[in-house]
């Protein structure tokens, strides 16, 4: 209120590193080293606000997101083939949150 916005209208909005694989342990096996390179600490202890793993994990994932009261799930795709990754969140992650709303994926 003091910087004159209505907090109603204010938009909860995780955002989030996050990297995807066909099989366990792949999306992991990428995120890891980054995340040490850039914190200084693996996912072991930043996971927690990762996207990371299979399709269906990352449904599982976004769903914690939106319980928590996230409106919207902004990721940073970090990728070995961006391309191949992006098709593999359009097709088997983004269909299975659609009628979960508010909660969108950017």
């Amino acid at each position: 209120m003091a910087a004159g916005r209505d907090p109603a209208a204010l938009e909860t909005t995780a955002y989030v590193f996050g990297a995807i694989g066909r099989r366990d342990g792949e999306a992991e096996a990428l995120l890891d080293p980054i995340l040490r390179g850039i914190f200084g600490a693996g996912l072991d202890r930043t996971g927690d606000a990762c996207l990371v793993g299979t399709p269906d994990r990352w449904v599982e994932l976004i769903g914690r997101f939106g319980e928590a009261g996230a409106q919207t799930v902004n990721f940073l795709l970090f990728s070995a083939d961006l391309r191949a990754d992006l098709e593999l969140v359009l097709s088997d992650v983004v269909p299975h949150l659609t009628g979960r709303a508010p909660l969108a994926v950017v």
